[in-house]
């Protein structure tokens, strides 16, 4: 197929600190406390934050002397409900691990956990020993609020607003995974800690794609911003209106191979989005009147129109081809009227792209006069990603390709400006930047499971050698899952800097039967939702 969707198919930030930090090292401070703190060289410079922590999403490292951060202030089995202890565990990403503090004035702050949205308190009884729990958030609450202590050398305390005296403490001073996280005097090694700006699954985002009606389950998860705080999303193959909450299954085949949503913005309620799909007996909204199918990816508005990039796949049995079907010649972009989001026809972009997979992501540059499409290629294992442009004013004119000085009408000659590690790789403006992500490449389950991103300056790049941001915590029965089409959403940039990312999913087989007795688990086969910090992608953000 011409694109990489391969169809196989909290609140605000962690503890923060004296704007006045103490200059004395950490190591003294311990001593003058008569603590057995050991300091260590190996922990990689600048990973972890120093002095005045901005406001973000954190993991609390209950150990100093880890360099790698292994253990983790944690929610006992990352559970939701109000009373949950707080226990100390090696960190596992999504699993209730992660925290972001509310500053409150006067240095202090709300500690909120990113899994279950509830605060972390001292319970009623604050004696030196009792367990830390979790609870709705209530800033009201002092047994709520917390102050942040920077000791220097990354180290910090935390100490309790009820008594300074008192703080987060590590019972027993004892690395056993399981260990209580109590109220104590802040004595031993393991009442220091170390922060680590982090990302995190969004559940709200993530919640807003477990839908019970209407479009229920699919992959894809491109979005294109549209006037009005109105959000389209795109999807490949899709379930609709097929899903039994009872079990949360669904069968095992899907409805229609492409629908959108249409999402007020910031209204992340599941069924408040509303579903388009087409009309007829089978309701896949993109089509060309063949037995070709479609599947969109990202796109654009200009004025009154939306317009979708979609590549698909025409039945063939010649040499080459995939399961009986082969990429189609050209590429369409179908074309939508806005408000009404009714199908206003199709433009066949009857341009041979090649090899060359366009699509992954638009820019519209005002100042330029042109919208530039990204695109990419397989290059072995990696993908090598490409740039493309057109005129604002004619989104019917030909393309020109970037080929490394100049704009040339020959797409054999587009040069490479970036390498994802795999099909799965998208690219998107956030701000003043040109991000490129791209998922570790898995053919089924428990191959990779991590995200990349590499940054460039410029529209034309060159990107920057990719880094790991984020690692998937989708785990069943021990399983990491078949994952792709990482996409990021730069309308939902929040006020703490943190990107909005999705990825789909698409089962655990084989090492878990994708159906079984006519049924598959609707959550196996859907898209997730992350937070990733700006600065992690990109210091200079």
């Amino acid at each position: 197929m011409k694109i990489s969707i391969p169809v196989l198919s909290v609140i605000s930030c962690l503890l923060l600190l004296l704007h006045s930090c103490k200059k004395e090292s950490a190591k003294n401070a311990a001593q003058q406390q008569g603590s057995n703190l050991r300091l260590t060289d190996t922990r990689p410079p600048g990973e972890e934050m120093r002095g005045i922590v901005p406001t973000g999403a954190y993991r609390i490292v209950t150990d100093i002397t880890y360099s790698s951060g292994k253990q983790t202030l944690s929610v006992v089995g990352g559970a939701v409900p109000d009373g949950a202890k707080i226990e100390q565990r090696d960190y596992v990403p999504g699993t209730g691990q992660e925290w972001v503090a509310q500053s409150m004035g006067n240095n202090e702050y709300l500690l909120v956990n990113t899994n279950s949205g509830k605060a972390l308190q001292v319970p009623v009884s604050y004696e030196p020993g009792v367990q830390l729990e979790q609870k709705v958030l209530n800033a009201n609450l002092p047994n709520q609020r917390w102050i942040g202590k920077y000791l220097g050398d990354g180290i910090y305390q935390v100490r309790s607003k009820l008594n300074p005296e008192l703080g987060v403490n590590v019972e027993s001073d004892t690395a056993k995974n399981g260990a209580k996280i109590t109220l104590n005097t802040l004595t031993n090694r393991r009442s220091y800690f170390l922060l680590y700006r982090t990302g995190y699954k969004d559940v709200v985002a993530t919640h807003f794609f477990q839908r019970k009606t209407g479009w229920v389950a699919g992959d894809g998860g491109y979005s294109i911003p549209l006037q009005n705080n109105k959000v389209l999303w795109t999807f490949g193959d899709s379930y609709l209106d097929t899903y039994n909450e009872a079990n949360n299954t669904l069968p095992c085949i899907y409805s229609i191979n492409n629908a959108t949503i249409l999402q007020q913005k910031n209204n992340w309620t599941p069924d408040d989005g509303l579903t388009i799909t087409g009309t007829g007996t089978k309701k896949t909204l993109f089509k060309d009147g063949t037995k070709s199918i479609y599947w969109p990816v990202s796109g654009f508005q200009l004025k009154d129109t939306v317009y979708v990039f979609t590549a698909g796949l025409m039945p063939d049995t010649g040499p080459g081809n995939w399961n009986g079907w082969s990429p189609t010649k050209y590429d369409i972009m179908y074309k939508m009227k806005y408000p009404e989001m009714t199908l206003a026809g199709y433009k066949v972009l009857d341009q041979d792209f090649g090899k060359y997979n366009f699509g992954i992501g638009f820019v519209k540059d005002d100042a330029s006069g042109y919208m530039y499409v990204y695109g990419h290629t397989t290059i072995f294992l990696e993908n090598s990603v490409h740039v493309a442009r057109f005129p604002i004013s004619n989104p019917d004119a030909k393309w020109t390709f970037w080929d490394g000085s100049k704009w040339v009408s020959d797409v054999n000659k587009v040069a490479t400006i970036g390498i994802g590690d795999s099909p799965g790789v998208s690219v998107c403006k956030v701000k003043d930047k040109y991000v490129m992500l791209s998922t570790e490449i898995t053919f089924e389950c428990d191959n990779g499971k991590r995200i990349f991103s590499a940054v460039s300056n410029s529209i034309t790049g060159p990107f920057s050698q990719r880094k790991a941001i984020y690692t998937i915590p989708d785990i069943y029965q021990g399983h990491t899952p078949l994952f792709y089409v990482p996409s990021g959403h730069p309308e939902y940039v929040n006020d703490r800097d943190e990107l909005l990312i999705t990825y789909a999913i698409s089962g655990y087989a084989p090492c878990v039967p994708l159906c079984v007795n006519g049924r598959s688990i609707r959550d196996h086969y859907t898209v997730k939702a992350a937070r990733i910090p700006l600065k992690m992608i990109d210091p200079t953000f």
